[in-house]
């Protein structure tokens, strides 16, 4: 099909340059545009065809594999986290409520950035992109607002969006963060929070991690107001039994705004914090008949 119309296909590789098969690639990307194999099978690409290689470095790549492609460089700070953010709300139908989100993204992230940025007592666990921060607002946000439909509505509407978003940028930037060690970034976070954005009110006796927005009532209320009391099953094994805290609530209930609207969600976090259990409980809440999941473990040595 490629042969004869005229129209274009394209490759799109995205990961790292891998040293191996990188090299393989020069062939393709010159005029000859043939790959080939290992086994001395020849692969070639039509004329209609082309590739773009996404990467993030080219530590890996040689001289002649640069010189055969176009190179642009894009640095994070050039497009910035504002396009994604535009795209975002674009989808959302409410025009009420995307002007209200609007106008939160400019009250809110900018200056939790300022702070993120400059404030060394704030070390996240893993290194995060601007950008990657943005994502979370929005897809917890959407999360939230298909949990809670019409919320639009409600006479105190501008009030409680604002909690809700609080609440998503609140996690966005702060769940990265560590709570171990010396420095404990996330009551670092709280504090500055606290003086920052003192218009939401919470109670000062926990963190701002400590507290849910409770759909009913819309005000803040802790996370151990939702422990329910451990009832054993004797026929339930030991290794599946998840004993209800304020922790594994909070996590199943943030878990649970990305997975039920197919988010991706990655728990950092040292041997025996639970990791597994939660989401091995969240998996075993799914229907058969509607999803499957395969469990692969991963050795890092």
């Amino acid at each position: 099909e490629s042969k004869t119309k005229k129209n274009t296909k394209w490759i799109v590789l995205d990961g790292i340059v891998d040293a191996e098969w990188i090299e393989s690639m020069n062939t393709v990307m010159d005029d000859n545009k043939m790959l080939t194999l290992v086994s001395n099978e020849r692969i070639p690409l039509t004329s209609s065809m082309r590739m773009i290689f996404e990467i993030s470095h080219l530590k890996n790549a040689s001289p002649a594999t640069v010189s055969r492609a176009g190179v642009v460089f894009i640095n994070e700070s050039d497009l910035g986290w504002g396009p994604f953010k535009d795209k975002w709300l674009a989808s959302r139908s409410d025009e009420k409520e995307r002007t209200m989100l609007d106008n939160l993204f400019d009250r809110f992230v900018p200056t939790v950035f300022e702070q993120y940025h400059t404030n060394t007592k704030l070390r996240p666990v893993v290194s995060v992109m601007d950008i990657n921060i943005v994502q979370t607002i929005c897809f917890l946000m959407e999360g939230i607002l298909n949990e809670n439909k019409g919320l639009s509505r409600l006479p105190n509407f501008p009030e409680v969006i604002e909690r809700y978003f609080a609440f998503a940028v609140i996690w966005a930037f702060g769940g990265p963060l560590s709570s171990d060690g010396r420095v404990d970034s996330r009551a670092a976070f709280s504090s500055w929070w606290r003086k920052e954005f003192a218009h939401v009110k919470m109670s000062d006796n926990l963190t701002v991690f400590d507290y849910f927005l409770d759909a009913q009532d819309y005000e803040w209320k802790p996370w151990s107001d939702l422990v329910s009391p451990y009832v054993h099953d004797s026929d339930e094994q030991l290794s599946s039994v998840t004993v209800p805290t304020a922790d594994t609530v909070r996590m199943t209930q943030l878990m649970n705004f990305f997975v039920d609207n197919g988010k991706a969600v990655m728990l950092v976090g040292t041997a025996g914090t639970g990791k597994t259990n939660l989401i091995m409980s969240k998996l075993r809440t799914f229907k058969s008949d509607s999803i499957l999941y395969r469990v692969i473990a991963f050795n890092a040595r």
